[in-house]
């Protein structure tokens, strides 16, 4: 979800009173950003980067609900000499090609404050959560301040390009940002927190031998019918009267020849 990047260029005077700003002089004539420790309602410069819509939730803070929004403050100031910055914003004082830039890192966010002509420097926030996993999740920018008025020379102060704080120009047309504290700027973004998924408790896995069971089974007899099989034809013998007769007088002529032949040896 991307939120509104600007709020609106708050005059001088308002922006003023909000953040408290410092009466102590510049102590650089280079460009330099972020050098004071005691700014009134700020204290130190090089501590920029901090939660809370106005900086008032410090460095560290514990998060544990998921998709709860946070906001970051992030402060923008080149603190040196104003008389360094030339008549026409071209002197060493004034910062050229300044960018700021996001980076998370797990439950850590960094920001970084670079220029072609200043050294880079770095700040960083930490969300911590006692109960369980979470990590941060860039949502956007969700507002913009400043003290500097649009100027006819180097037109709006404002932010350059994309609202994901990914090395956006900040300032004057071409990243310029003259020092002195009418030229400060306030960036708000918001970060978004994600809890981590429980992993499913895994349920354990038993492995079983299967019981081998031994059973008994009687062989099924299929009868497969037979075809186109000649039939058996039993002849049995005939008992009738005629038979009867028969078969007595076969017997009487074999007993009759038996008889016949004995008494040829006797005689």
């Amino acid at each position: 979800m991307t939120i509104s990047k600007v709020f609106g260029v708050l005059a001088a005077g308002v922006v003023s009173s909000a953040i408290g700003l410092s009466t102590v002089g510049a102590q650089s004539n280079a460009a330099t950003f972020n050098i004071y420790n005691d700014v009134d309602g700020i204290g130190s410069e090089a501590d920029f980067l901090r939660f809370g819509a106005n900086g008032q939730g410090g460095n560290t803070i514990e998060a544990c609900e998921d998709d709860q929004v946070l906001d970051l403050w992030f402060y923008v100031h080149n603190g040196a000499a104003a008389s360094r910055n030339g008549d026409h914003f071209d002197g060493d004082s004034v910062a050229r090609n300044t960018t700021v830039d996001l980076d998370i890192n797990g439950t850590s966010v960094v920001g970084t404050i670079n220029a072609s002509n200043a050294a880079a420097i770095s700040n960083d926030v930490n969300v911590t959560c006692g109960e369980g996993d979470i990590s941060l999740e860039y949502v956007g920018v969700s507002g913009f301040r400043t003290t500097a008025v649009t100027d006819a020379q180097l037109g709006e102060y404002r932010l350059h390009g994309s609202d994901l704080l990914n090395g956006v120009g900040i300032g004057y047309d071409g990243g310029v940002i003259p020092g002195c504290w009418e030229y400060l700027g306030i960036v708000t973004a918001q970060v978004r927190v994600v809890r981590a998924e429980e992993a499913p408790v895994a349920t354990p896995v038993v492995e079983t031998t299967p019981e081998v069971v031994e059973t008994t089974s009687t062989p099924t007899v299929v009868e497969t019918p037979v075809e186109n099989v000649p039939e058996q034809v039993t002849v049995l013998p005939r008992t009738g009267p005629g038979s009867s007769i028969a078969m007595f007088a076969a017997v009487a002529t074999v007993a009759s020849l038996g008889y016949n032949k004995l008494a040829r040896r006797s005689s």
